[in-house]
């Protein structure tokens, strides 16, 4: 499963006017989101590889790329820890892997729906399995992730989703979710019908 694609590296140099160390080390900073112990590991690494440039570093905090949270007392010389650095979250987003936007859309799924006194279990697939799936209808349908989960996070509050996240994905069911909250009233003519066409995909819960 690619993570990274040649034309968002190539989109973030040119955007960001940064060199390929520079894209290096803001992805390893990216990494270190969801588990900081690989910095140490992997900036060990580049540093044998003669790819991490403390120069490069400090070009990125000179432009708030970088949040540089070491001490900023300049009376002294002090030490520069990179696990007290992070990327800017203006930035952030620009390197999220396919396995965290599928974490973060399970993150804010409905769990459960109930029809009949049954409660039925709407997350129905893990991240690994949702995360290509996910990129490749996001893609065919032209919305960004961010869009997804606001949209996600509205027919949640509007009782307006009634299928698995597996079918959900599989039939880009934003792109209904963004139809009924542009339609007057943001309501929906849309069934819990719908549902049981595909129970059997959902999980059932005592």
């Amino acid at each position: 499963m690619k993570n990274y694609t040649l034309k968002n590296d190539l989109e973030i140099l040119k955007s960001l006017e940064i060199n390929s160390t520079q894209l290096l080390i803001l992805k390893l900073l990216s990494e270190a989101e969801e588990d900081r112990t690989i910095l140490y590991k992997l900036s060990k690494e580049m540093a044998e590889l003669k790819l991490f440039n403390w120069n490069y570093v400090a070009d990125l905090i000179s432009r708030d790329i970088i949040l540089d949270h070491n001490s900023s007392d300049f009376s002294k010389p002090s030490p520069m820890y990179f696990d007290y650095m992070e990327i800017n979250p203006k930035y952030l987003k620009r390197f999220i892997t396919l396995t965290q936007k599928a974490k973060e859309v399970i993150k804010i799924y409905p769990r459960l729906l109930e029809i009949n006194g049954k409660n039925y279990n709407l997350v129905n697939v893990g991240y690994v399995d949702l995360a290509e799936v996910y990129k490749e209808n996001l893609e065919f349908t032209d919305f960004e992730h961010e869009e997804v989960l606001e949209l996600i996070k509205w027919g949640k509050e509007n009782k307006q989703i009634n299928v698995g996240l597996e079918k959900f994905t599989k039939t880009q069911y934003w792109v209904i979710l963004k139809e009924l909250k542009e339609s007057s009233g943001g309501r929906s003519s849309i069934k819990v019908e719908m549902l049981w066409w595909n129970q059997k995909e959902l999980e059932f819960k005592d």
